[in-house]
């Protein structure tokens, strides 16, 4: 990572101080990108959320790294092509800009690693502190959850986005409390699949067969387009008590269960 840093950092101040006015503007909309695409977080990320709270419509940028990492690839490709046209034609040179294009690359995609959703999120109106029972769910379930545990969300959606009623506001997004833990979500519209075993002998058998570790309910959750169970919550649960037993966790609205695949539940 320090490398990638060093690299770009190089190329950017030949951008900056030597080079043609089209590199400079190219290179001022890499850091301005490279700022955005970190949101919320980091010193900066006051800018992120001051225009999230003043620029109409600016909430559609919620997702930051999946939007503004793109434009700043573009940029940074653009402007690689630039020193390149620039720089005396030889292997060397050219060996370097093939590093800093794979640099480039991967660093942006580094900045989805620092660019979370912090202590806030984003709904239509305004941007929003986490609530506290949200963070204690946080805290709670990552006592519980190794890295990388895998967990399914109930009831689900055949999109990877979720509607959550967050303080009497709207939020519609990546699930931000999962995404604050060290699961790793499984996402529906990867692998819908998984839904067409509930309620058959087989839905057991078949989150151990793909080693999923965790279900997860949240009645902050607003059912919306595309759910994968038609159920109410309380049917959910009552299902999820009768297969499997009480939660494992349970904090205000949040609800956790552990599947343990060495013992023999009953449909």
């Amino acid at each position: 990572m320090i490398f990638q840093i060093v690299l770009v950092s190089l190329l950017l101040y030949w951008a900056l101080f030597g080079s043609s006015p089209q590199a400079r503007l190219l290179s001022i909309l890499m850091i301005f990108f490279g700022i955005l695409t970190a949101g919320s977080s980091g010193p900066l990320g006051f800018i992120y959320r001051f225009m999230m709270e003043y620029i109409p419509y600016f909430y559609i940028f919620k997702t930051p790294n999946e939007k503004f990492s793109i434009a700043w690839v573009v940029c940074f490709a653009i402007l690689t092509t630039l020193w390149l046209k620039q720089s005396p034609n030889n292997n060397f040179r050219k060996f370097l800009v093939m590093i800093l294009i794979i640099c480039g690359g991967s660093a942006a995609y580094s900045v989805k690693g620092i660019s979370d959703y912090g202590a806030g999120i984003y709904t239509v109106n305004r941007w929003l502190e986490i609530p506290d029972n949200d963070m204690k769910f946080i805290s709670e379930s990552d006592k519980l959850m190794g890295p990388n545990s895998a967990v399914l969300r109930v009831p689900g959606g055949l999109n990877y986005q979720v509607l959550l009623k967050v303080n009497q506001q709207l939020y519609s997004g990546l699930d931000y409390i999962l995404n604050n833990t060290s699961a790793r979500e499984i996402r529906p519209d990867i692998d819908e699949k998984i839904y067409s075993f509930y309620k058959s002998e087989k839905f057991v058998e078949e989150l151990c067969f793909r080693k999923i570790e965790f279900i997860y309910m949240n009645l902050d959750e607003v059912f919306w387009f595309g759910k994968a169970i038609d159920e109410s919550f309380l049917s959910i649960y009552r299902y999820l008590d009768k297969i499997i037993g009480a939660p494992d966790l349970v904090t205000d609205n949040h609800y956790l269960w552990q599947i343990r695949c060495d013992l023999n539940y009953g449909g």
